[in-house]
């Protein structure tokens, strides 16, 4: 989810006109081959998206060079290896390529939880059956634990009653006596 930048250097011994291109991606599920996900930038951030025609000058001896980068955006939630592969071409001495591995570490995400939406019980009387789901992309819904505590500075002595099992949960909820 979170972008990488990996900075690069392109040259050339003659100059003139340089085209960039991030070729691919070879796992598109990790990192689709678009602007979204692959962008090549200069290094005040400018964006090019996946192709940039870059111009280094022609005169005066000895390699000309300038530094760049690949931004690198890999798809939510998805996490994997793909071989990254970029081109340069120079319109006259032919293209050349380099590739690199990049691996994306799975990361612990949190449960999720629907919305228990305010609840109205008359006093002295238990809430009716309040359903809620859960679900967590690393844990079984069955697995997870459901706890509830009470929010109040006073020291109540009723009780919340936690139910249901998988992604199906629910609660009962009992005031404490005389309590408004």
């Amino acid at each position: 989810d979170q972008p990488l930048e990996v900075g690069f250097t392109v040259a050339d011994n003659e100059g003139g006109a340089l085209k960039i291109t991030v070729q691919s991606s070879s796992n598109t599920t990790l990192v689709p081959n678009d602007f979204s996900h692959l962008s090549i930038s200069d290094l005040s951030n400018n964006e090019f998206g996946t192709t940039y025609n870059l111009s280094l000058p022609t005169e005066g001896t000895g390699e000309k060079r300038q530094s760049l980068k690949l931004k690198i955006t890999p798809a939510a939630d998805e996490f994997g290896m793909a071989i990254i592969t970029m081109q340069v071409e120079d319109g006259t001495a032919g293209t050349k390529e380099a590739s690199f591995f990049l691996t994306v570490r799975s990361v612990n995400d949190p449960p999720t939880i629907s919305t228990i939406f305010d609840q109205l019980t008359p006093e002295d009387t238990p809430t009716s059956e309040i359903r809620f789901t859960v679900s967590d992309d690393e844990t079984a819904a069955g697995d997870l634990e459901v706890s509830a505590s009470w929010i109040s500075p006073a020291d109540p002595k009723g009780s919340i009653v936690t139910g249901g099992s998988g992604e199906n949960r629910t609660l009962v909820i009992t005031p404490p006596s005389n309590w408004v």
